[in-house]
């Protein structure tokens, strides 16, 4: 997600980028990863849909949202079947991952939950997610498997959900060999922001140094910070499900494709690394 910002400078908005080649490049020539995964970037949308309302926010937004829905049904049954079809991929949830920072880490996480036959890894960066994400991981942790027709009763029944989220491990087995279960993937998470005495700064003046006209780059020193409780839930949720995955914080960190360009490392190890994990 937000492919524009992955992989070129030159092309992200904010003048920095994940710059995901490079990093594929060194852990492949350093024995790190087996084969190198075909990447594909997928530019996040731009402009507003109507007077505050963007494009990007509708499509990366909440798992109950129709826009989200759409993009996600695109992505599935559209863009991965083309892929599919034109180049040489294994085939299996087990081979196919998403990548996102800030919503697209949610639009990421979202794929997983919605079409599990098709996605069997996903990767975070500072994600912000929101209340029906959160509640659909929820319920595929007690379920062992979400279902998008049943969102709204999901989101009715929490307090159902919570109640059963003790009973869980008996069947941890099972689950792991359910595709429809977040049991069964491959789940990375990480997010910077404030911790004890490291704290993100107000003003970091390399943020400025771009390879384009987009040298204003605020670094959103307090997003990271904010989107904590959240992260909170999720993994909360995962937890006591049983549910196993990564999640890493970085101290100080800044909300921005500079800081994630430092630790994209991470997440691709997760993903794709032979002992798969960072």
């Amino acid at each position: 997600h937000d492919g524009q910002n992955a992989y070129e400078d030159s092309s992200s908005w904010t003048g920095s980028s994940w710059r995901m080649i490079g990093a594929l490049t060194r852990l492949y020539e350093r024995d790190m990863i087996e084969i190198p995964p075909i990447v594909v970037m997928i530019p996040s949308a731009d402009g507003d849909i109507m007077p505050g309302l963007r494009r990007r926010h509708a499509e990366y937004g909440d798992m109950t949202l129709p826009f989200s829905q759409a993009h996600g049904e695109f992505v599935a049954e559209k863009l991965h079947p083309y892929v599919k079809n034109r180049f040489r991929v294994k085939d299996g949830p087990e081979n196919v991952s998403a990548i996102g920072s800030s919503l697209g880490g949610q639009a990421s996480l979202q794929l997983v939950l919605r079409y599990p036959e098709t996605f069997g890894g996903v990767a975070c960066m500072s994600p912000c997610f929101q209340v029906g994400t959160i509640a659909s991981v929820m319920a595929n942790v007690v379920n062992g498997g979400f279902d998008t027709n049943s969102t709204g009763e999901n989101l009715r029944d929490l307090s159902v959900i919570l109640s059963k989220a003790s009973n869980l491990y008996s069947s941890k087995e099972k689950l792991r060999n359910n595709h429809k279960s977040l049991h069964s993937k491959t789940i990375y998470i990480d997010n910077g922001g404030d911790r004890d005495e490291s704290k993100v700064p107000f003003f970091d003046v390399m943020d400025h140094f771009t390879m384009n006209d987009k040298w204003w780059n605020p670094g959103y020193f307090w997003l990271d910070t904010q989107l904590q409780p959240t992260i909170d839930a999720v993994r909360w949720a995962l937890d006591r499900g049983g549910v196993e995955y990564w999640y890493e914080k970085f101290p100080g960190a800044r909300h921005n494709e500079r800081a994630w360009a430092q630790r994209i490392h991470s997440p691709l190890l997760t993903l794709y690394g032979k002992t798969r994990q960072p």
